[in-house]
């Protein structure tokens, strides 16, 4: 509505309607359904990828879409990160008890990996939990009991320090979960007494081997979310997106680790608020190591 006065105090109203155009960029930023690029646009013969999903637990509360993003993960490993599909370890579900992974770690990966010369990928998307006085930090495998997590679950430093000891040249992990105690999309909490949230020390969330790189979903004293409108997971989806091209902010055709991790985090945080949530993706190890090229 337009409202004009003259000088001597006459006024004249108008209902005026505005179309604005809005460009399909705009309007489908959010809607976009992950789509991995249809051929590989890499090819790295020494790398390989262990992929674990769990969905729906024996023993906890779900945790959303993760097996989903597990298999999508297996399409952009290879495509995006050059790792042949038959040095691919897909654990999804029932295939990711806590033996299984296990097996994958100290048999399938060091049988594949070579020193010096292979770069390692790891992708969970499920549930974590921190120790109750915050010094470990573990993913629980599909029959993982949150109730008996020493017993149960898998350490996480116990993985990197195994990886560590096969000397790759480079070790790089996805994790999509929080270590808080409330279940992954924050529906449920993952132990009986949750009266305070759990959460990693920083110190010790912190010490990686220097060729290592860990983006996370959340930092440890919040929720790894669901995407609000896709059937992903927030952190996942973001991460996806950027790996597809997406984060390539100056496009010189490579992704930086600290391009990626700023991309993921400001979406993530975008859409976490539009939800009524904080979740602040974390990045450790070096800002300007490449993480994909093309």
């Amino acid at each position: 509505m337009i409202v004009a006065t003259d000088s001597r105090g006459n006024e004249i109203e108008k209902l005026v309607t505005i179309h604005r155009k809005v460009t399909n960029l705009q309007k489908n930023k959010k809607q976009i359904t992950l789509s991995p690029p249809e051929e590989q646009i890499k090819h790295d013969p020494n790398a390989l990828a262990i992929i674990i999903g769990v969905d729906e637990y024996e023993l906890a509360s779900s945790a959303p879409w993760s097996n989903s993003d597990a298999a999508l993960f297996y399409d952009y490993a290879n495509t995006v990160l050059g790792v042949d599909y038959e040095r691919i370890k897909l654990l999804r579900g029932e295939e990711a008890k806590g033996r299984d992974i296990w097996k994958s770690f100290s048999q399938w990966v060091p049988a594949l990996s070579e020193p010096n010369q292979s770069n390692i990928y790891v992708f969970f998307a499920g549930h974590g939990l921190a120790s109750e006085d915050g010094t470990d930090a573990y993913i629980v495998p599909w029959d993982g009991d949150p109730e008996l997590l020493e017993r149960t679950a898998i350490l996480r430093k116990d993985l990197i320090e195994g990886l560590q000891r096969l000397a790759p040249k480079s070790v790089t992990l996805f994790m999509d979960t929080c270590y808080s105690g409330t279940g992954k999309g924050g529906k449920s909490t993952l132990v009986a007494d949750a009266r305070a949230l759990r959460m990693i020390r920083d110190r010790d969330y912190r010490e990686l081997p220097e060729n290592f790189t860990l983006f996370s979903a959340s930092a440890n004293n919040e929720i790894a979310s669901s995407h609000p409108t896709q059937k992903n997971g927030l952190f996942s989806y973001w991460m996806m997106r950027g790996l597809g091209g997406d984060a390539d902010s100056n496009s010189d055709q490579k992704i930086t680790a600290g391009e990626l991790h700023g991309f993921i985090s400001k979406n993530v945080q975008k859409d976490a608020v539009s939800i009524g949530r904080q979740q602040h993706p974390q990045l450790v190890g070096d800002s300007e190591r490449v993480i994909a090229a093309w």
